[in-house]
């Protein structure tokens, strides 16, 4: 699994998971316009980004929303921006995509590949965007690949084990999250497989709400409660 090739933030944990989502909804409840919404969810993962450098986070990931064509435009543009900022080079930010994001419109798709292409040789920090991502797909998807590689004789029923899945998942390359922040009173399934033993935050209000003060509540109830035995 990866870690990247700097020290731990103090009191920060090495992987931490954000869902980003019910953009639309914020813009419905607080009647506002969509393209406003969209703008304020550029500058909210601008500033999360910039959190997870100044906390010095190893691992950060974010599950978008994307169930509007503003929506999709908006995260397009902001991929197009991450592929050529200061940012993330100076930092040497490794950028992954994880979901069905190859599934998206040709656009995304191919902005996305950009991305990842411009940053694939940076090991520092890493930045997972969650994309059209639905974890009981992402463990039926895995499994099935399981099946065809037990079919193809590549493996046998009783090598299957929780780690050879892990092996085979598209998030095989990194740790599982110690904390995941909810923006909602819900669990949204953000990194399913992975989530046992994680902090789970809810701050039962909007992401488009988040504020740093929420960023850091979270990370106080992970300090608070990270060294506790059952």
């Amino acid at each position: 699994m990866v870690l990247p090739n700097i020290l731990k933030g103090k009191d920060m944990p090495r992987h931490l998971a954000i869902s980003a989502l019910r953009v639309r909804s914020w813009s419905t409840n607080k009647n506002k316009p969509i393209e406003e919404a969209v703008k304020l969810n550029t500058q909210k993962i601008k500033e999360l980004i910039d959190l997870q450098i100044k906390k010095d986070i190893p691992i950060l990931t974010i599950m978008v929303s994307t169930q509007t064509e503003e929506e999709i435009k908006g995260l397009n543009q902001l991929f197009d921006q991450l592929a050529e900022n200061k940012t993330t080079h100076e930092n040497k930010i490794r950028i992954h995509a994880t979901g069905n994001w190859y599934d998206a419109e040709a656009t995304m798709v191919d902005q996305i590949k950009n991305m990842l292409d411009k940053t694939k040789e940076y090991d520092n920090y890493f930045l997972n965007f969650c994309i059209k991502y639905d974890g009981k797909k992402e463990i039926l998807t895995t499994t099935k690949l399981l099946v065809k590689k037990t079919q193809a004789k590549q493996i046998t029923i009783e090598e299957l084990t929780p780690e050879i899945l892990k092996e085979n998942m598209p998030t095989s390359n990194f740790i599982p999250p110690e904390i995941i922040i909810e923006n909602n009173w819900k669990y949204s399934g953000l990194l399913l497989w992975d989530s046992t033993n994680s902090c789970i935050f809810f701050t039962n209000k909007y992401w488009l709400d988040f504020e740093k003060a929420d960023f850091q509540k979270a990370i106080d109830h992970y300090n608070k409660y990270k060294d506790q035995k059952d």
